[in-house]
Protein backbone atom coordinates (compact mmCIF):
# COMPACT_ATOMS: atom_id res chain seq x y z
CA UNK A 1 0.00 0.00 0.00
CA UNK A 2 1.84 2.87 -0.88
CA UNK A 3 2.02 6.06 1.15
CA UNK A 4 0.56 10.06 0.16
CA UNK A 5 3.44 12.67 1.33
CA UNK A 6 1.39 15.73 2.69
CA UNK A 7 -0.23 17.58 0.55
CA UNK A 8 -0.13 15.41 -3.01
CA UNK A 9 -3.42 15.14 -4.35
CA UNK A 10 -5.00 11.59 -4.00
CA UNK A 11 -5.59 9.62 -6.69
CA UNK A 12 -9.23 10.56 -8.54
CA UNK A 13 -12.04 8.20 -9.08
CA UNK A 14 -12.97 8.36 -12.76
CA UNK A 15 -16.17 9.42 -13.96
CA UNK A 16 -18.11 6.70 -14.21
CA UNK A 17 -22.08 7.53 -14.04
CA UNK A 18 -22.47 7.67 -10.20
CA UNK A 19 -24.45 10.80 -10.62
CA UNK A 20 -25.65 9.38 -13.76
CA UNK A 21 -27.31 6.57 -11.91
CA UNK A 22 -28.77 8.51 -9.19
CA UNK A 23 -30.75 10.79 -11.37
CA UNK A 24 -31.76 8.04 -13.05
CA UNK A 25 -33.02 6.33 -9.53
CA UNK A 26 -34.31 9.98 -8.43
CA UNK A 27 -36.22 10.01 -12.06
CA UNK A 28 -38.09 6.94 -11.55
CA UNK A 29 -39.35 7.82 -8.15
CA UNK A 30 -40.73 10.56 -10.05
CA UNK A 31 -42.22 9.03 -12.32
CA UNK A 32 -43.16 6.62 -9.45
CA UNK A 33 -45.10 9.97 -7.76
CA UNK A 34 -46.50 10.89 -10.82
CA UNK A 35 -48.30 7.74 -11.26
CA UNK A 36 -49.41 7.43 -7.62
CA UNK A 37 -50.64 11.06 -7.90
CA UNK A 38 -52.64 10.13 -11.00
CA UNK A 39 -54.27 6.61 -9.53
CA UNK A 40 -55.50 8.93 -6.17
CA UNK A 41 -56.76 11.36 -9.03
CA UNK A 42 -54.80 14.38 -8.63
CA UNK A 43 -54.59 15.66 -12.02
CA UNK A 44 -51.94 16.02 -14.55
CA UNK A 45 -50.84 19.34 -12.91
CA UNK A 46 -50.22 18.27 -9.61
CA UNK A 47 -49.55 14.87 -10.77
CA UNK A 48 -46.61 16.45 -12.83
CA UNK A 49 -45.61 18.57 -9.88
CA UNK A 50 -45.65 15.99 -7.45
CA UNK A 51 -43.36 13.60 -9.20
CA UNK A 52 -40.94 16.58 -9.73
CA UNK A 53 -40.66 17.63 -6.14
CA UNK A 54 -40.24 13.86 -5.29
CA UNK A 55 -37.85 13.52 -8.18
CA UNK A 56 -35.63 16.60 -6.61
CA UNK A 57 -35.79 15.51 -3.19
CA UNK A 58 -34.30 12.01 -3.78
CA UNK A 59 -31.82 13.20 -6.43
CA UNK A 60 -30.45 15.81 -3.69
CA UNK A 61 -30.44 14.05 -0.61
CA UNK A 62 -29.34 10.90 -1.96
CA UNK A 63 -26.34 12.59 -3.74
CA UNK A 64 -25.76 14.57 -0.26
CA UNK A 65 -25.92 11.72 2.05
CA UNK A 66 -23.05 10.44 -0.18
CA UNK A 67 -20.33 13.53 -0.20
CA UNK A 68 -21.91 15.60 2.59
CA UNK A 69 -19.19 14.33 5.50
CA UNK A 70 -16.34 13.77 2.57
CA UNK A 71 -13.25 15.06 3.56
CA UNK A 72 -10.45 17.36 0.80
CA UNK A 73 -8.87 14.06 0.34
CA UNK A 74 -12.17 12.01 -0.45
CA UNK A 75 -13.69 15.35 -2.16
CA UNK A 76 -10.65 15.76 -4.59
CA UNK A 77 -10.84 11.71 -5.47
CA UNK A 78 -14.47 12.08 -6.35
CA UNK A 79 -15.24 15.32 -7.14
CA UNK A 80 -14.90 14.27 -11.13
CA UNK A 81 -17.13 10.98 -10.45
CA UNK A 82 -19.61 13.50 -8.61
CA UNK A 83 -20.60 15.82 -11.47
CA UNK A 84 -23.07 15.63 -13.56
CA UNK A 85 -21.99 15.85 -17.09
CA UNK A 86 -22.27 19.20 -18.31
CA UNK A 87 -25.78 18.62 -20.75
CA UNK A 88 -27.30 16.81 -17.80
CA UNK A 89 -26.30 19.75 -15.67
CA UNK A 90 -27.80 21.88 -18.14
CA UNK A 91 -30.69 19.94 -18.24
CA UNK A 92 -31.61 19.95 -14.25
CA UNK A 93 -31.02 23.72 -14.01
CA UNK A 94 -33.26 24.25 -17.33
CA UNK A 95 -36.13 21.52 -15.30
CA UNK A 96 -36.06 23.44 -12.21
CA UNK A 97 -36.50 26.99 -13.81
CA UNK A 98 -39.36 25.76 -15.80
CA UNK A 99 -41.34 23.68 -13.11
CA UNK A 100 -41.11 26.20 -10.75
CA UNK A 101 -42.71 28.55 -13.33
CA UNK A 102 -45.12 26.27 -13.92
CA UNK A 103 -45.93 25.24 -10.67
CA UNK A 104 -46.30 28.55 -9.16
CA UNK A 105 -49.09 28.57 -12.26
CA UNK A 106 -50.77 25.95 -12.13
CA UNK A 107 -51.30 26.78 -8.60
CA UNK A 108 -52.36 30.76 -8.63
CA UNK A 109 -54.85 28.93 -11.19
CA UNK A 110 -55.93 26.30 -9.78
CA UNK A 111 -55.69 27.27 -5.96
CA UNK A 112 -58.56 30.51 -7.01
CA UNK A 113 -60.99 27.25 -7.60
CA UNK A 114 -60.62 25.71 -4.61
CA UNK A 115 -60.83 25.91 -0.83
CA UNK A 116 -59.74 24.52 2.23
CA UNK A 117 -57.16 21.63 2.76
CA UNK A 118 -57.65 21.30 -0.95
CA UNK A 119 -56.30 24.46 -1.52
CA UNK A 120 -53.85 24.75 1.01
CA UNK A 121 -52.07 21.37 -0.81
CA UNK A 122 -51.67 23.15 -3.77
CA UNK A 123 -49.69 26.48 -2.11
CA UNK A 124 -47.92 23.64 -0.10
CA UNK A 125 -47.18 21.66 -3.46
CA UNK A 126 -46.30 24.92 -5.43
CA UNK A 127 -43.77 26.24 -2.13
CA UNK A 128 -42.42 22.89 -2.45
CA UNK A 129 -41.41 22.72 -5.98
CA UNK A 130 -39.87 26.18 -5.72
CA UNK A 131 -37.80 25.69 -2.39
CA UNK A 132 -36.87 21.87 -4.03
CA UNK A 133 -35.88 23.75 -7.66
CA UNK A 134 -33.98 26.59 -6.16
CA UNK A 135 -32.00 23.95 -4.19
CA UNK A 136 -31.39 21.40 -6.83
CA UNK A 137 -29.72 24.46 -9.19
CA UNK A 138 -27.52 25.72 -6.41
CA UNK A 139 -26.54 21.93 -5.65
CA UNK A 140 -25.38 20.93 -8.96
CA UNK A 141 -23.45 24.35 -9.00
CA UNK A 142 -21.71 23.04 -5.79
CA UNK A 143 -20.69 19.79 -7.31
CA UNK A 144 -19.53 21.53 -10.74
CA UNK A 145 -17.37 23.91 -8.47
CA UNK A 146 -15.63 20.89 -6.68
CA UNK A 147 -15.33 18.78 -9.87
CA UNK A 148 -13.27 22.44 -11.65
CA UNK A 149 -11.37 22.91 -8.56
CA UNK A 150 -10.52 19.54 -8.38
CA UNK A 151 -9.29 19.44 -12.36
CA UNK A 152 -6.05 20.15 -13.92
CA UNK A 153 -5.08 22.57 -12.86
CA UNK A 154 -6.16 22.17 -9.09
CA UNK A 155 -7.36 25.52 -7.57
CA UNK A 156 -9.54 28.47 -9.36
CA UNK A 157 -11.12 29.50 -5.81
CA UNK A 158 -9.10 31.09 -2.86
CA UNK A 159 -10.62 30.05 0.32
CA UNK A 160 -8.20 31.78 2.53
CA UNK A 161 -6.98 29.34 4.39
CA UNK A 162 -4.63 26.42 4.35
CA UNK A 163 -6.61 23.38 4.56
CA UNK A 164 -8.18 22.62 0.89
CA UNK A 165 -11.77 22.46 0.32
CA UNK A 166 -14.64 19.79 0.22
CA UNK A 167 -18.07 19.64 -0.43
CA UNK A 168 -19.28 21.49 2.44
CA UNK A 169 -17.10 23.93 1.41
CA UNK A 170 -18.23 24.16 -2.14
CA UNK A 171 -21.67 24.26 -0.78
CA UNK A 172 -21.36 27.03 0.78
CA UNK A 173 -19.70 29.06 -1.99
CA UNK A 174 -22.50 27.62 -4.48
CA UNK A 175 -25.35 29.17 -1.55
CA UNK A 176 -23.82 32.28 -1.15
CA UNK A 177 -23.71 33.45 -4.67
CA UNK A 178 -27.21 31.93 -5.13
CA UNK A 179 -28.57 34.05 -2.14
CA UNK A 180 -26.28 37.51 -2.65
CA UNK A 181 -25.51 36.90 -6.76
CA UNK A 182 -21.87 37.26 -5.50
CA UNK A 183 -18.74 35.53 -3.34
CA UNK A 184 -17.98 37.02 0.23
CA UNK A 185 -14.72 35.70 1.63
CA UNK A 186 -13.26 34.08 -1.09
CA UNK A 187 -11.25 35.03 -4.55
CA UNK A 188 -11.78 33.67 -7.73
CA UNK A 189 -8.39 33.03 -9.22
CA UNK A 190 -9.10 31.33 -12.63
CA UNK A 191 -11.15 32.66 -15.72
CA UNK A 192 -12.93 29.09 -16.08
CA UNK A 193 -14.21 29.52 -12.64
CA UNK A 194 -15.50 33.11 -13.09
CA UNK A 195 -17.44 32.55 -16.14
CA UNK A 196 -19.39 29.72 -14.25
CA UNK A 197 -20.00 32.19 -11.12
CA UNK A 198 -20.97 34.77 -14.07
CA UNK A 199 -23.60 31.70 -15.21
CA UNK A 200 -24.05 31.12 -11.57
CA UNK A 201 -24.63 34.32 -10.45
CA UNK A 202 -27.25 35.29 -13.71
CA UNK A 203 -29.44 32.57 -12.85
CA UNK A 204 -29.81 32.51 -9.33
CA UNK A 205 -30.64 36.73 -10.28
CA UNK A 206 -33.50 35.03 -12.47
CA UNK A 207 -34.47 32.61 -9.64
CA UNK A 208 -34.63 34.91 -6.96
CA UNK A 209 -36.08 38.33 -8.82
CA UNK A 210 -38.33 36.23 -10.94
CA UNK A 211 -39.81 32.74 -10.01
CA UNK A 212 -39.19 33.48 -6.26
CA UNK A 213 -41.06 36.57 -6.42
CA UNK A 214 -43.73 35.50 -8.48
CA UNK A 215 -44.08 32.36 -6.02
CA UNK A 216 -44.64 34.92 -2.49
CA UNK A 217 -46.59 37.30 -4.75
CA UNK A 218 -49.03 34.42 -5.57
CA UNK A 219 -49.36 32.86 -2.68
CA UNK A 220 -49.88 35.94 -0.87
CA UNK A 221 -52.72 36.95 -2.80
CA UNK A 222 -53.97 33.36 -2.40
CA UNK A 223 -54.06 33.31 1.03
CA UNK A 224 -56.16 36.66 1.50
Amino acid sequence: MCEMHPGAMPPKVERQGLAGRRLLLGVGVGVAVLVIALVVGGGWTVALSAGWAAAALFSFASTWIRIGSMDADETAAHAQAEDYSRPIADLIVLGSSVASLVSVGFALVEARHSSGTGKGMLIALAVAVVALSWLAVHFVYAVRYGDVYYGDPVGGIEFNERDRPDYRDFAYFALTIGMTFQVSDTTITDKSVRRLVTRHALLSYLFGAVIVALAINSVASLLQ
